[in-house]
């Protein structure tokens, strides 16, 4: 699952689709208690577990990764490691060894579908918006569609 550190940037997410229907923002409360961080790579130093495959991690994982892209930098990303086939918030009841988990507490505040398109006209004149948080050619292209269509028809879905 995708996180941001940036609640504006996780506001823009939460409005960008599903204009009929409600979105949701989480917040998440990470566990004071890491014993070790998932590493990918091979890591020597036993600083890091090493996982090859990350499917075999078990329990809730926070996973924060090499800023290696410009748009994990823009979007202020991290992610959660978790049982893909079950949501988030339905797992609240299961029972975690306590060394696999990293969040001892997720908050979900409720984003009324008629304040979407408001909140994202807000968030554009914030400077967030498509072309910021996807700096890339294809990112920026959509972007000035979208604040053109924004321009013309303020109340208008971007």
């Amino acid at each position: 699952m995708d996180w941001s550190s940036n609640p504006l940037v996780a506001l823009y997410f939460a409005c960008q689709d599903g204009h009929d229907k409600d979105g949701a923002i989480f917040a998440a409360r990470p566990s004071k208690t890491w014993k070790y961080h998932i590493n990918v790579y091979d890591d020597k130093s036993g600083a890091h577990r090493h996982v090859s495959d990350p499917l075999e991690v078990k329990g809730l994982r926070l996973i924060y990764p090499m800023m290696s892209s410009d748009r994990l930098v823009a979007q202020s990303g991290t992610f959660t490691l978790q049982d893909p086939w079950e949501a988030l918030e339905d797992q609240s009841n299961r029972e975690f060894e306590q060394q696999s988990l990293e969040i001892v507490e997720v908050i979900k505040w409720k984003v009324p579908k008629k304040s979407k398109k408001t909140l994202v006209s807000q968030l554009h004149r914030a400077g967030i918006n498509h072309q910021s948080l996807f700096p890339d050619l294809g990112g920026v292209a959509v972007g000035l569609l979208r604040a053109e269509l924004l321009r013309e028809h303020p109340g208008s879905r971007t």
